[in-house]
């Protein structure tokens, strides 16, 4: 199974996950807000406190809040997923073209 390396607080309650096989995927996680122990994390100061939980897997955050794995494959992997993007870390990837720039109009 692979495992989760790091994890990064986004904007409207959003995880950017990333993997160690080089994947990144941003998780909405808002729905999950309505639960009494993710109300706290409303507040976006506690969100960004957001962990890799190295023991069991998944994200934590320290007032006992967690997402398992189970959980956050499921949406990558769902017909209607909770999952923004899933791209590859571009570092990771030989063949990575820059986007070419139109010319400046009036210049050579």
């Amino acid at each position: 199974m692979r495992e989760i390396i790091q994890v990064m607080p986004r904007e409207d309650y959003r995880l950017e996950i990333t993997f160690d096989e080089g994947k990144n995927v941003i998780v909405d996680v808002k729905p999950l807000m309505t639960r009494r122990i993710f109300r706290s994390l409303r507040d976006y100061d506690r969100f960004a406190q957001v962990e890799v939980d190295r023991k069991f897997g998944g994200v934590q955050w320290p007032n006992g809040a967690d997402i398992c794995m189970d959980w956050i494959e499921a949406q990558i992997e769902s017909e209607e997923p909770l999952v923004k993007s899933i791209v590859p870390r571009v570092e990771n990837c030989g063949n990575f073209d820059p986007p070419l720039t139109p010319p400046i109009k009036g210049g050579e």
